[in-house]
């Protein structure tokens, strides 16, 4: 019985270490490919926020087209829109679409 209960607590220990030390201990690597489109369509829909002084109705149905391909749906697109108008306090805001 002495020697199941070791077993037990060493199995334990084991698995307590590798769950703590995670999948991929070392640093992420980061997706350059996502950042420089996210980069590139935070620019379109500022220029495009800009140009129309943040009035959404002013937007063309070209350039809301655009947004909308850029973050994936017309409903991603206006809340990025929404969210430049009122920026967010720490929530976040949809990405680009991959």
């Amino acid at each position: 019985m002495r020697t199941v209960k070791f077993s037990a607590a060493i199995l334990l220990a084991i698995l307590g270490v590798s769950v703590l030390s995670g999948c991929g201990a070392g640093p992420q690597e980061v997706d350059k490919g996502y950042v420089q489109k996210s980069t590139e369509n935070a620019k379109v829909a500022r220029g495009i926020f800009d140009a129309t002084k943040g009035q959404w109705d002013s937007v063309s149905p070209a350039d809301k087209k655009k947004l909308s391909d850029a973050y994936g749906s017309d409903a991603n697109a206006k809340k990025v829109w929404d969210s430049m108008v009122a920026p967010p306090s720490g929530g976040a805001v949809p990405g680009p679409k991959q």
